[in-house]
């Protein structure tokens, strides 16, 4: 995971970004999770050393990085394992000076141990005067300089500077530091050793402390410098660019920062910089390639985790790298960006986003008038690079890439040649209308970028339905466009197709709807022109625009469907039920085999085989009907719009109940399963009576199955009153014939 913790920029914003702003990158976790261990640099490797866990084991552990390959290597142990010593790096060779172990109590210790890493073995050298923990350490002129620390089981802070000169092996002691404190950090620039923070006593208590002290090993001399920002002990400090990075730490009170500061030790001023991603104290902070590395570390629990710090640069300036052959328009091009300084060289540290953006290249103060693909890209590494971007005007422009700091980088000019993908769609306005009535069918040319193409020419068609077109033909304008009226004159679908020149055609459907009046009752013609529905005055609720339509795409075998719709004509509310029967003639079509279209009825077996069947939400429950073989028309009675089919059913040669559905009904607002229907066949026309009985054998309901549609059961009584949910006995008797069979309400 990586994080590019900078101030917030948002693009084009004047939002500045501080050039100590650091990017921080989750590197490989250390092997051994550890506080309080010391850390040396040697040919640009960086060796973690000791340091204890929070149950109170103590490590002599010794692990290597290679920041160059991200990856940890084992070496020789130290010889006393420890936490808190501190450490300097002379002539490749690292010393481990002081630190404490816990044997029941904690004990300071004087010890010095010297680490080779060409050798891999260590030595151990003269002990140091004063033993101590959690003291910082400077290397001045292949000096080590031991400043301050103190005991860790008690408030014993020490001011104690002690210089070791790994040449000779001796200890001197030099002039005492100001202010007496302990677990604090360091970092030396320009020969003088800057002790910043840690903690403190003072007045009887402990404290974390602000205070910087600058120490010049030539002149044995203290020197107090500004506060930091953020007091604190624990924490860990490196130096990049003669200023030094304060990381990490605590307050004495549990609370763990994830904060850094930089301290500019020639102006003598603190900053803070960007965040790292784990908050915790005791870490250690090794320097490689002008890269922070901040190690280990507790908050509570000790942590593995390792993040590389790399300074900000901003750019002074972009490269913009495009093809320098024609390109045809819409087609993918490579581009890369690349960040550079003011020097020309490329900032291989910067993440950044810039914004692109074409211009003419006749007139790079004028925009392109096309689209370019990408219009943003992210640097990594100082650079990114576009594999498909893309133009879709044939001209020639140059690409611009510009930062929020207003730095930018020009292309040079890139000459782009049109190619059309044209493509034609339709549209209806408005998309239903009634029968007489016109609606706007408009096509439109486009190439793939969306540029229109005039002067085409456009041939319209009624391809189903019944309507006619204002003109078959017409030629496109500036904007791509041309529209034709069509009007519909049956109810349904009419489909208009429309194709130009070398195009795929496309089609668009106008849904047809008939007025019917109420009190007149009517006619409503399907677009076939045979199908129909005739209503009988006063059988609507109220005026409504209805629609019969043919239902295209259906199953080879399953016969042919149609869709009744109805509408309220003000509110144009969905109508379902009706105040009484309405006659619905169906016409079937016969193939070129004389089979009814999209069945195996042979056009003589339509008598016996060919029936109308009621979609009832679930199922299609058969209602059978009257064939009319002159005009092709199957006929029912119906009492509700829904879908209808003709499909192919064996009729039997006498009365044959089927079923009762749907089992159970709802007789509810809702509109769905409001009724029972009885379903049976009854060839001879006989006489047929249904009762409705309660559980009790009390008469509910005395039902009229021989209106010559499907009788049902809407749940009430012979007084209108709604029953009660329940299951109920139905009887039907045909002759001598009685059938029974149970009808289940449900509320």
């Amino acid at each position: 995971m990586k994080t590019i913790l900078l101030n917030i920029i948002l693009l084009f914003s004047l939002t500045q970004i501080h050039c100590s702003d650091l990017i921080w990158t989750q590197k490989a976790n250390m092997p051994t999770a550890r506080e309080g261990a010391g850390v040396g640099v040697v040919d640009n490797k960086i060796y973690v050393i000791g340091g204890t866990d929070r149950s109170g084991t103590f490590y002599s552990t010794v692990e290597e990085y290679d920041p160059f390959q991200n990856t940890w290597t084992t070496k020789a142990s130290m010889p006393t394992a420890r936490k808190g010593f501190c450490v300097g790096v002379v002539s490749n060779k690292i010393y481990a000076i002081g630190g404490y172990v816990y044997n029941g109590t904690p004990t300071e210790l004087s010890v010095v141990e010297e680490y080779d890493p060409v050798q891999d073995s260590w030595t151990t050298r003269t002990s140091m005067p004063t033993a101590r923990s959690f003291a910082v350490a400077g290397v001045v002129n292949n000096k080590i300089y031991v400043i301050g620390g103190g005991y860790s089981s008690s408030s014993v802070f020490f001011s104690t500077v002690e210089e070791y000169n790994p040449e000779m092996n001796t200890w001197t002691t030099k002039t005492s530091m100001p202010t007496a404190r302990y677990g604090a950090s360091s970092g030396v620039v320009n020969n003088k050793i800057y002790v910043i923070s840690g903690e403190i006593y003072n007045q009887l208590s402990s404290k974390s402390s602000s205070i910087i002290e600058e120490y010049d090993p030539m002149i044995d001399t203290w020197t107090v410098k500004t506060n930091v920002l953020l007091s604190r002990r624990y924490s860990s400090a490196g130096v990049l660019n003669n200023k030094i990075y304060i990381i990490g730490g605590d307050n004495l009170s549990m609370i763990y920062y994830d904060k850094v500061e930089e301290y500019d030790p020639i102006e003598n001023t603190c900053i803070f910089t960007t965040l790292i991603d784990v908050q915790r104290a005791a870490l250690s902070v090794g320097v490689v390639n002008n890269k922070l590395y901040a190690i280990g570390g507790f908050n509570p629990s000790v942590t593995s985790a390792i993040e590389e710090g790399v300074l900000y640069s901003l750019p002074d300036h972009y490269e913009v790298v495009t093809p320098t052959y024609t390109i045809s328009s819409g087609s993918n091009f490579s581009m890369t960006v690349t960040a550079k300084n003011d020097a020309g060289d490329t900032l291989t540290g910067y993440s950044g986003n810039v914004s692109l953006q074409t211009v003419l290249a006749s007139n790079e103060a004028v925009a392109g008038s096309g689209v370019l693909g990408i219009t943003n890209a992210t640097l990594t590494n100082g650079a990114a690079t576009i594999n498909t971007q893309t133009y879709n005007r044939g001209e020639a422009i140059k690409i611009k890439a510009i930062d929020s700091n207003y730095k930018a980088g020009l292309s040079s000019a890139i000459d782009f040649v049109p190619t059309y993908a044209l493509a034609i769609s339709l549209s209806a306005n408005p998309s239903s209308v009634l029968t007489g009535e016109a609606a706007q069918i408009t096509a439109e040319i486009k190439d793939y970028y969306g540029s229109p193409l005039k002067n085409a020419v456009v041939s319209f068609s009624v391809v189903s339905g019944s309507g006619s077109l204002s003109a078959s033909t017409g030629i496109t304008d500036a904007t791509g466009k041309v529209t034709v009226n069509v009007t519909p004159l049956l109810s349904g679908i009419c489909e208009v197709r429309a194709v130009s020149n070398g195009l795929s055609a496309v089609t668009v459907n106008v849904n047809t709807l008939t007025l019917v009046l109420s009190a007149n009752g009517g006619i409503v013609v399907s677009d076939d022109s045979r199908s129909k529905i005739e209503i009988a005055p006063n059988i609507l609720t109220g005026n409504a625009v209805i629609a019969i339509s043919k239902v295209t795409g259906v199953n080879t075998g399953q016969g042919q469907e149609f869709e009744i719709t109805g509408e309220e004509e003000t509110t144009r509310q969905k109508i379902t039920d009706l105040n009484g029967a309405v006659k619905l003639v169906l016409y079937y079509e016969l193939d070129a085999n004389s089979k009814v279209a999209n069945t195996d009825i042979n056009g003589t077996e339509v008598n016996d085989k060919l029936a109308l069947f009621y979609w009832d939400g679930v199922n299609w429950q058969k209602m059978g009907g009257a064939v009319d073989t002159l005009n092709q028309t199957v006929s029912a009675s119906v009492t509700h719009f829904s879908k209808y089919a003709l499909k192919a059913s064996i009729k039997p040669s006498g009365f044959n109940y089927q079923r009762v559905s749907p089992r159970p009904f709802t007789p509810n607002p809702d509109g769905l399963y409001d009724r029972a229907y009885f379903y049976f066949d009854n060839p001879e026309n006989s006489a047929v009576e249904i009762k409705v009985f309660d559980l009790k054998g009390a008469l509910v309901r005395n039902i009229d199955a021989n209106t010559g549609s499907t009788p049902y059961w809407d749940g009430r009584d012979n007084n209108g009153k709604m029953m009660q949910g329940g299951v109920y006995i139905f009887q039907m008797k045909v002759g001598s014939n009685i059938v029974k069979d149970t009808i289940i309400l449900a509320k």
